[in-house]
C-alpha cells in the first residue's frame, strides 16, 4: 500500500511539475508576445510619425530625397546583414554552444561584412550620377552600416529576454523621432535626418552593452569550418531578405532613377500609410502563433478562425483606407502631398492581397520550408523588377502602385499553393462565404456613391456597417450550426 501511494504520488507530483513548467512556459511565450508587439507597433507608429514630419517640413522634394536615400541603403544593409541575426536567434535557442562562441563568431562576420557593404556604397555614390545632396545624404547615411555588428539582439531573442529586444527598439525609435522631431526644421536640414538615424541606432546599442563587455573578445579563435557553415546558412536568408525587398522598394529606387524626387516624395508618403496598415497581419500572425506551433498538427478549427480573421479584417482595412484616402493624406502630410491620393488608393488594394499573403507565406517558414519561401519571393521580386523597368517610365507612381499589387498577388496565389501541399485546409466554403460577404457590401458601396449620390464619408459608414451586419449574421449561422 505505502508503495501504490508512493507510486502514485510521485505521478501527481510529475505531473504538477509538468503542468507548472507548460504554465510557464505559456506564461512566458505570452509576455514575449505582448512585449515584441508592442514594441513593433510602436516603433512602426514613431518611425511613421517621422516620415510626417519630415515630410511637412521638409516638402515634397526633401521628402522624396529621403525615401529615395533609404531604399537604396536598405540593400546594403541586406549585405552587411544578410541573416546573420536569423542564424544567431537559431544558435542562441539552441544552446548547442557557448555564448562567447556564437557572439564572437557572428561579430566576426557581421563586421566584415559592414566594411564592406559600406564600401560597396561609397564606390556606388561614386559611379552613380546623382545629385551631390543626394550623394551627401546617402554617404551619411551609409554610416550607420558600421554600427551593424555591435546589435547583439538576435542572442536576446534566442535566449528570451524580450525586454532588453522592446526597449533597445523602443529607445532607437523615440531618439530617432525626437532628434527629427527637434532637429529638422526645413530643407535645409536635410542632413541632420541620416545623422539622427545614426545616433539613434547607436543609443539603441546601450541596453546590449553589458553583453559586449562580458562575451565580446577579438581574441578568441574560432574555427574557419564554422564560419562558413555561419556564413552560407545566412546567405541562403539573406537572398530570401533582398528578393522581399526588391517587392517592397524597389519602385522607390526606380522611381528615383527616372522620375523626379517630386514623385519620389508623392510616391513615399503614401506607401508609409500602407507600411504602418501592413503592421495589422503581422501582429494577427504573431498573436495566432501560440496556437498555431505544431502546424501540421494544430486543430483544423484553429487554422480556420486564422485565416478567416484574417479575410474579414483584410478587406475593410483597404477599402476604409480608400474611401478616405483623400482625407489621410490631407491630415497627415498637408495639402501639398495631394498628388499622393491615387497612388494610396491603388496601394490599398495591395493593403487587402498583404492580409492573404501573410496568411499563407509566414507559415511557410514556420514549417521549414525556407527554400520554398525562397522561391516564392524570387518570383516576386524578378515579376516586380520586370514590371517596374516597363511601367514606371510609362506611368510613374501610379506604374510602381500597380506593378507592387500584382507582385504581392503573386505571392499570395504562389504561397497558397505550397501551403494546402502542407496543410489541409477543409474550410474553403467559409472563405467563399466571407468573400461573397464583402463584395456585397462593396456592392452597396457601389449604389451609395454612384445612384444615390452620396457622399464618400457617408457611404464609406454605410459600408462599415452593412459589412459588419452581414458578417454578424454570418457569424452567428455558423455558430448555431456547429452546435447542432
Amino acid at each position: 500500500m505505502c508503495v501504490l501511494f508512493s507510486v502514485f504520488h510521485g505521478h501527481q507530483l510529475v505531473l504538477s511539475t509538468e503542468r507548472s513548467i507548460l504554465n510557464s512556459s505559456m506564461r512566458t511565450a505570452a509576455k514575449n508576445f505582448i512585449l515584441l508587439s508592442s514594441s513593433e507597433l510602436l516603433s512602426k507608429t514613431l518611425g511613421f510619425l517621422t516620415t510626417v514630419v519630415i515630410a511637412r517640413r521638409a516638402g515634397v522634394n526633401g521628402l522624396g530625397d529621403i525615401g529615395f536615400v533609404l531604399a537604396v541603403y536598405t540593400y546594403f544593409a541586406i549585405i552587411a546583414n544578410p541573416g546573420y541575426d536569423t542564424i544567431g536567434v537559431r544558435e542562441s535557442a539552441k544552446r548547442e554552444h557557448d555564448s562567447s562562441f556564437i557572439i564572437n563568431s557572428l561579430f566576426v562576420l557581421k563586421f566584415w561584412s559592414s566594411i564592406l557593404a559600406f564600401l560597396m556604397l561609397v564606390l556606388f555614390c561614386l559611379l552613380v550620377p546623382f545629385s551631390s545632396s543626394v550623394k551627401q545624404l546617402l554617404m551619411l547615411q551609409g554610416l550607420t552600416l558600421l554600427t551593424i555588428p555591435f546589435s547583439f539582439q538576435f542572442y536576446y531573442r534566442g535566449d528570451n529576454q524580450m525586454h532588453i529586444v522592446a526597449l533597445s527598439r523602443f529607445l532607437q525609435s523615440s531618439v530617432y523621432f525626437l532628434a527629427v522631431y527637434f532637429g529638422v526644421r526645413g530643407i535645409g536640414d536635410l542632413t541632420r535626418v541620416p545623422l539622427s538615424f545614426g545616433a539613434a541606432t547607436i543609443l539603441g546599442l546601450f541596453p546590449m552593452a553589458g553583453l559586449l563587455r562580458q562575451h565580446l573578445n577579438l581574441r578568441q579563435l574560432i574555427p574557419w569550418e564554422r564560419l562558413r557553415t555561419f556564413f552560407f546558412s545566412a546567405i541562403t536568408v539573406g537572398a530570401a531578405a533582398i528578393c522581399i525587398q526588391v517587392y517592397l522598394n524597389m519602385d522607390t529606387v526606380l522611381l528615383g532613377f527616372f522620375k523626379t524626387n517630386r514623385e519620389v516624395g508623392l510616391y513615399t508618403s503614401a506607401y508609409k500609410i500602407v507600411t504602418l496598415a501592413s503592421t495589422i497581419p503581422t501582429l494577427l500572425f504573431a498573436s495566432y502563433l501560440p496556437y498555431l506551433a505544431s502546424l501540421k498538427n494544430a486543430p483544423v478549427k484553429e487554422w480556420k478562425t486564422f485565416v478567416l480573421t484574417m479575410f474579414i479584417i483584410g478587406l475593410p482595412t483597404g477599402i476604409i483606407i480608400a474611401l478616405y484616402a483623400p482625407e489621410f493624406i490631407t491630415i497627415l502630410y498637408g495639402p501639398a502631398y495631394e498628388g499622393a491620393v491615387v497612388p494610396l488608393r491603388l496601394l490599398s488594394i495591395d493593403i487587402i492581397v498583404i492580409f492573404i499573403s501573410v496568411t499563407f507565406a509566414q507559415p511557410l517558414l514556420l514549417l521549414g520550408k525556407e527554400k520554398k519561401y525562397l522561391s516564392i519571393a524570387a518570383w516576386s521580386a524578378g515579376l516586380n523588377l520586370f514590371l517596374n523597368l516597363f511601367l514606371i517610365p510609362l506611368y510613374g507612381m501610379t506604374g510602381a502602385a500597380l506593378t507592387t499589387i500584382f507582385a504581392e498577388t503573386l505571392v499570395a496565389v504562389l504561397s497558397w499553393k505550397a501551403l494546402i501541399l502542407e496543410v489541409p485546409l477543409t474550410f474553403r466554403k467559409e472563405v467563399v462565404s466571407i468573400i461573397t460577404i464583402g463584395v456585397v457590401a462593396l456592392m452597396i458601396l457601389g449604389l451609395c456613391l454612384f445612384l444615390f449620390s452620396l457622399s464618400v464619408k457617408i457611404s464609406g459608414i454605410t459600408f462599415i456597417a452593412s459589412y459588419g451586419i452581414l458578417i454578424m449574421r454570418w457569424y452567428w449561422k455558423e455558430k448555431q450550426r456547429n452546435e447542432k
